[in-house]
C-alpha cells in the first residue's frame, strides 16, 4: 500500500469520527448546525472514497453536496440559530458568484483539452467556491465564539480554495501525495475547529439538553451519595459542572476550578465567581431542566470567604429555580462549622449526608 493511499485512507476515518461524535452532540444539544454539519463530514469522507475507488462520477456528485452541506451549516448556525445575518461584505462577496465561477471555468477550458477534466475542474471550482464560502459566513461569528471561530472558519475557507487548485494541480504525479496530505492537515484543522466551537459553552447556550432524570431544585450532598444515587442518571447528560475531586462524564461541560489557570477555555479561577455565574445564566437558559454541578464549595470559601460563598450559592439558587433546573453540590459535613452548616442547609436543600 502506497504513501498516497495510506493518507487518504486516514483523512477517510478521520472525517468519519468527526461526523460521528458531531451526531452524538447533536442528540445531546439539538442543535441542527451539528446534524447537517456531520452530514456534510459524511459526504466529505465519501468524495475521498470515490477518488481512492476512481469512480468519478460519485466523485463529482459528493463533492457537490459536501459544499451544499456546509453552505447550509454556515447558513444555520448564523441565521437561524444565532440571529446575526451577514455583513455588507459577505453579500458583496456574494454577488460577484457568477464573475468568479464564469472566468475559473474559462481558465479551466483553456487549460484542458479533454471536456471530462473541464466538466471536473468546474465541478470542484464550484464546490470549492461554496465551501469557502461558507467559512466566511460563519467568521461574523466571531463575536460570540471568539478566537476559537477562527479555526473553524479559516480551516474551511483554506478546504474551499485546496478544492480549486484540485483540476490543476491533481493531475502532476509528483504534487499528488503533498495535496492529499495538506488535505488531511486541514481535516485535523477543521475537526479541531469544529470540536472547540461546537463543545464550548456558547455553542448550548440558546439550545437545550434534554431533560435529566433527577428533581428540580437546589441539593446539598455527599461525594458517596452523588457517585451512588446521581451520577448514574447524569452520565450522558451534559451538565455543567464546576470540579476540583471528581472526575465527571465526557459528556459534561466541565471547568477544573484552580489557582493555576493555564487553560482559559477549560480551567477558572476559585476567585472567578462572576464567571461561574455567567457560565451558568447561559447554560440555564438554553433551557428549562439543565443541571449545574459544584463539587468544592469549601475550596471557594478558602478563597472568597463563606459570606461571599453563600451570596454565590444563593444567586446560583435562584436562577435554578427560575429555570426549572438542578443545582448539586458535592461536599461533605465535617469540613464546616455548626454555624456555617445551618446557613448553607438554609440556601441548599440536605439530602443523605
Amino acid at each position: 500500500m502506497d504513501v498516497l493511499t495510506i493518507v487518504r485512507i486516514i483523512t477517510i476515518l478521520v472525517r468519519v469520527a468527526g461526523a460521528f461524535w458531531l451526531i452524538r452532540l447533536y442528540h445531546q444539544v439539538g442543535r441542527k448546525s451539528a446534524l447537517v454539519l456531520a452530514l456534510g463530514l459524511l459526504a466529505y469522507s465519501l468524495h475521498t472514497l470515490s477518488d481512492l475507488l476512481e469512480i468519478t462520477l460519485m466523485n463529482e456528485i459528493s463533492i457537490a453536496m459536501t459544499s451544499t452541506l456546509f453552505m447550509l451549516m454556515a447558513s444555520v448556525i448564523t441565521i437561524e440559530e444565532e440571529g446575526e445575518f451577514p455583513s455588507f461584505f459577505t453579500f458583496a462577496l456574494f454577488s460577484l458568484t457568477p464573475l468568479i465561477l464564469i472566468t475559473y471555468t474559462i481558465v479551466v477550458g483553456e487549460i484542458f483539452d479533454s471536456k471530462m477534466l473541464t466538466i471536473l475542474g468546474v465541478v470542484y471550482g464550484i464546490s470549492g467556491f461554496f465551501i469557502f464560502f461558507s467559512g466566511v459566513i460563519i467568521w461574523r461569528l466571531k463575536e460570540i465564539f471568539g478566537r476559537k471561530m477562527l479555526v473553524l472558519s479559516g480551516s474551511l475557507a483554506l478546504i474551499g480554495l485546496h478544492q480549486m487548485d484540485y483540476p490543476f494541480l491533481r493531475p502532476i504525479p509528483w504534487f499528488a501525495p503533498i495535496g492529499f496530505t495538506i488535505a488531511t492537515v486541514l481535516t485535523l484543522t477543521l475537526l479541531y475547529g469544529i470540536f472547540v466551537v461546537f463543545r464550548s459553552e456558547v455553542y448550548f447556550r440558546r439550545h437545550p439538553p434534554t431533560t435529566s432524570e433527577l428533581k428540580e431544585g437546589s441539593f446539598l450532598v455527599s461525594s458517596d451519595y452523588f457517585n451512588r444515587t446521581m451520577m448514574p442518571k447524569l452520565k450522558e447528560f451534559p451538565v455543567l459542572a464546576f470540579v476540583r475531586n471528581i472526575q465527571g462524564s465526557d459528556a459534561w461541560y466541565k471547568y477544573f476550578v484552580t489557582r493555576a489557570v493555564s487553560n482559559y477555555e477549560k480551567d477558572i479561577s476559585p476567585t472567578d465567581l462572576p464567571r461561574m455565574l455567567e457560565f451558568s445564566k447561559r447554560y440555564l437558559q438554553a433551557s428549562k431542566g439543565g443541571v449545574i454541578v459544584i463539587d468544592c464549595p469549601e475550596y471557594l470559601a478558602l478563597y472568597n470567604g463563606f459570606e461571599a460563598l453563600l451570596k454565590f450559592l444563593a444567586t446560583l439558587r435562584d436562577m435554578v429555580i427560575v429555570h426549572n433546573g438542578t443545582l448539586i453540590v458535592i461536599t461533605e459535613r465535617g469540613v464546616w462549622e455548626d454555624r456555617q452548616w445551618i446557613l448553607l442547609t438554609k440556601i441548599l436543600r440536605e439530602k443523605s449526608l
